[in-house]
């Protein structure tokens, strides 16, 4: 049985470590693009200060207004004038 490593082929088995690198590479790369597909997914509503956290307000417009009840800031300048 022979093995491709780098474009060319080899003959024979291939080595346990040459197989190791291309798997912890491969997780490695789904590991991101999953944290990257569900990065929004943990947003919370809140700052740590208790203010309300505006990535939420970008990321959710409807439920930060309907849920939350947030306006966003042209509003609020609006209704203060």
């Amino acid at each position: 049985m022979g093995y491709i490593l780098d474009g060319h082929y080899y003959k024979g088995k291939p080595a346990e470590r040459l197989r190791r690198p291309v798997n912890s590479t491969l997780k490695q790369h789904e590991h991101n693009r999953q944290r990257l597909d569900h990065a929004k997914d943990i947003i919370q509503p809140y700052d740590r200060n208790g203010k309300p956290n505006q990535s939420f307000i970008e990321a959710y417009p409807t439920e930060s207004k309907e849920v939350y009840h947030f306006l966003p800031d042209n509003e609020q300048l609006m209704k203060g004038q």
